[in-house]
């Protein structure tokens, strides 16, 4: 059975009224003591679902591919590291894999 990597974010925004001396104890009463906010707004949710086994096979084709063509001496003097980027994105395309796979892609592959 396929793992799944499911990412949930949401956004609440609390809104306090505090009586302080100054805006620093304001701030510090509101975020450690319980005080019931006296409104809560409930933002939208972003869900990312990827699947993982599939997803690292991917990872793997494309690393060993991007360095086979760009990773070489010549092609790292020859590119800017804009370039590559934007090689690394047009493969990461191509695949249809996620932008958190292309930003981890980016990240271990364009170090320099």
């Amino acid at each position: 059975m396929p793992k799944f990597e499911v990412s949930i974010t949401r956004t609440v925004t609390d809104l306090y009224v505090i009586n302080a001396d100054n805006a620093e104890n304001a701030e510090e009463i509101a975020t450690y003591n319980k005080v019931d906010p006296v409104h809560t707004k409930h933002g939208e949710e972003i869900i990312s679902v990827e699947e993982i086994a599939n997803e690292a096979v991917k990872l793997g084709r494309i690393q060993v591919e991007f360095l086979s063509l760009y990773g070489t001496k010549e092609m790292k003097d020859r590119l800017s590291k804009r370039e590559r980027t934007d090689e690394l994105l047009r493969i990461c395309t191509r695949e249809n894999v996620g932008f958190r796979s292309f930003e981890y892609l980016e990240r271990h592959l364009l170090k320099d």
